[in-house]
């Protein structure tokens, strides 16, 4: 009996830490404008996996700029300027510290697309020769495809896809088959943001060394939810992006392993990056990473992103993790008690380590569902989230996806499930009648054009 008596106390303590664990994420919404804002308070925000909101302070880093010392940085001679250019640095080093680096290893960018396109536009040109391989995988938004195959077409490297199976794991038998000593460069996702699936970046990455290739991480969707430590993974080159970080947009991280800085030619020329230009052929450049930001950089976004970085500093991503983890759980729980809804992806991964829920409503367009949705106050996205090659391997044209981060509730998932239940059961029967008559209306149309 009285071991009766410990097991459940020990399991109501387990309990109360569970939920206050989700009580003071959910008493971060406090610290987010948006949410307290009366055009906006009641909304159910679930697209973070396209842009985060941004707290207070964040939102403050900017309008302090602007007011209180805006200065352009670097060489400036007055205390307004240095001051500016000690805070842009400060944000630099805040940065580094985030994911393990030094900082001479980062190069501030418009974002992730902007650090792909500076690898393959500078590396990538200059080290590639045809024949050589670049390895991508079906899990890629197009930002981490499309600039390959423009490499592709001007230096002849192939570019080649390591398949996903049908949950959307990458096939790693394939890998291993794909993997060659012709590999160059290895370039994938961390986390996909089309369907929340984790990628196991130790193994591949290690695999891609031994055959003598670089390895650039997308590491857009995973830096925001979970710990990114360049030294542990032992990337080449590393990028992500401040608006999906509770930052602003227009900045974003380009991480290059030190032993490389130094071999690459910069991405663009101009003001900034130069040390002494003797004439037309002889140029001295600045030391890294000065050399690699040409022109006046997005100073205060820059310093905005380090305030952002306190901000989820303070934070413990694996208590992150879980609470988003928790949300996927709660959700997926409850579109498989919905029918006619296929959802995206390992459930049992996502449950573990996801933060974006993905799913199809069978035989209606998903913006009838979204439209339904957002005249709810409930916020989603459709289509196929700029991951084309995954759309095409899983069988879908558009997906909804819900996307988490640290502000969202369980009530709020609760409500959201609520609300497409309500749907479902109401006019889901109608919509996709009429959607079907008129696709058979549309193929009678045709036929009768054609003979």
């Amino acid at each position: 009996m009285l071991h009766t008596f410990r097991f459940l106390l020990l399991t109501v303590i387990i309990g109360s830490l569970f939920l206050n664990t989700l009580c003071d994420f959910s008493e971060k919404r406090q610290d987010f404008t948006f949410f307290n804002s009366p055009e906006t308070k009641n909304l159910i925000y679930f697209d973070n996996a396209a842009t985060t909101q941004k707290p207070h302070i964040v939102i403050q880093s900017l309008v302090d700029f602007y007011e209180h010392y805006c200065a352009n940085i670097h060489r400036g001679d007055y205390e307004l300027s240095r001051h500016a250019t000690e805070q842009f640095e400060q944000a630099r080093i805040k940065v580094a510290r985030f994911v393990n680096a030094q900082k001479e290893e980062i190069i501030f960018t418009k974002g992730s697309t902007d650090g792909i396109n500076f690898i393959a536009s500078t590396w990538a040109m200059t080290e590639l020769k045809d024949g050589d391989e670049i390895l991508v995988t079906e899990l890629e938004h197009n930002s981490n495809i499309l600039p390959w195959l423009q490499v592709s077409k001007k230096t002849g490297a192939v570019v080649k896809i390591i398949p996903v199976l049908p949950q959307g794991e990458l096939d790693m038998k394939e890998l291993e088959h794909l993997l060659t000593t012709k590999t160059k460069l290895v370039a994938l996702t961390h986390c996909s943001n089309a369907i929340g699936m984790v990628t196991d970046l130790s193994d591949i990455i290690a695999r891609a060394h031994a055959k003598g290739a670089r390895v650039l991480i997308d590491a857009a969707q995973s830096a925001p939810c979970r710990m990114v430590d360049v030294q542990e993974l032992n990337p080449d080159f590393l990028v992500f992006s401040g608006h999906k970080l509770c930052g602003p947009t227009g900045i974003g991280v380009l991480y290059i392993k030190k032993e490389l800085t130094g071999t690459l030619i910069p991405y663009q020329w101009g003001g900034g990056m130069v040390d002494i230009v003797h004439d037309f052929e002889h140029v001295e450049l600045n030391d890294v990473p000065e050399k690699f930001e040409a022109g006046t950089p997005a100073i205060a976004q820059a310093i905005a992103l380090g305030a952002a970085i306190d901000y989820v500093s303070t934070l413990d991503k694996e208590l992150i993790k879980n609470h988003l983890a928790n949300l996927c759980s709660r959700m997926i729980d409850g579109l498989e008690n919905i029918g006619h809804v296929r959802i995206l992806g390992s459930t049992e991964q996502l449950k573990k380590n996801g933060h974006v829920v993905s799913f199809i409503v069978e035989n209606l367009p998903t913006e009838i569902v979204s439209k339904y949705l957002d005249q709810h106050g409930i916020c989603v996205r459709t289509n196929k989230h700029c991951a084309h090659l995954l759309a095409h391997r899983l069988g879908y044209d558009s997906s909804i996806r819900a996307s988490f981060y640290i502000y969202n509730t369980i009530e709020e998932v609760d409500l959201f499930i609520n609300t497409l239940r309500e749907f479902m059961n109401t006019q889901y029967a109608a919509l996709a009648g009429q959607v079907k008559r008129t696709s058979i209306d549309r193929a009678h149309h045709l036929w009768g054009d054609v003979s």
